[in-house]
């Protein structure tokens, strides 16, 4: 099927319930189904660049639409948490992130920073040749170094997707809570409880604790991307 009903569609989209019965679905991609966005949805209801479905169509030939770097033309093309919206004829750019309400929402970001992202490494195995391959939360799959680990994040640069950079989920890095009670949510690792849990910090210096597969590592020190408010 290619459309929702709306009072079905994910809790995290930012949509009007009851205007309409029906909203578009996002094409498949590596995200989970309440972390991903159709475009359609993020130009038209949340940024109202365009009313509808045939001005998006317009949009689309006259101006130059990026997810990750990569030109979109699909309505139904989709774009996930912590992936980056470019508008470069009007000199805008975006990242998706979680909002303090649990919503998916847009963080107006640099021209700077839309070139890059990072993704948590879900999965690792080994292939043909003796090479490691690592999964990302985003879908992704890429031949990796054997040092990553799963939980471990990945800085990618956009729009190629190499590696840039390795971060790993370690004490004291800067994290972003993606899952759970506290998404949206931004600490400081100060431990480990156990092989699933991370104890961390947040803004107010409060102790809690969460599954480390909720957890985004950010970056060593500080954050390598803006995800808004983050612990720093």
């Amino acid at each position: 099927m290619s459309h929702l009903k709306r009072l079905t569609a994910p809790r995290r989209w930012h949509i009007a319930r009851k205007d309409q019965k029906f909203v578009i679905r996002p094409s498949p991609s590596g995200h989970q189904m309440d972390h991903v966005l159709p475009l359609l949805v993020v130009l038209r209801d949340m940024l109202h660049d365009v009313e509808t479905a045939r001005e998006m169509k317009l949009l689309f030939k006259q101006k130059t639409v990026l997810v990750n770097g990569v030109r979109q033309t699909n309505q139904h093309a989709s774009i996930g948490l912590l992936d980056v919206l470019s508008l470069p004829d009007v000199d805008k750019y975006y990242r998706v992130v979680i909002s303090s309400t649990g919503r998916l929402s847009l963080l107006p970001i640099s021209k700077a920073e839309s070139s890059k992202k990072i993704a948590r490494v879900v999965g690792k195995n080994m292939i043909m040749g003796g090479k490691v391959q690592i999964a990302l939360q985003d879908g992704r799959t890429i031949i990796a170094d054997n040092k990553i680990h799963v939980g471990d994040s990945v800085l990618l640069h956009l729009p190629e997707g190499k590696i840039a950079q390795v971060v790993e989920l370690k004490k004291g890095v800067p994290i972003y809570i993606v899952n759970g009670k506290a998404s949206g949510a931004h600490g400081r690792v100060v431990d480990f409880d156990g092989t699933e849990k991370v104890v961390y910090e947040d803004h107010q210096n409060n102790r809690r604790v969460t599954l480390k597969k909720y957890v985004v590592a950010l970056g060593e020190d500080k954050s390598l991307i803006a995800v808004g408010g983050q612990h720093e």
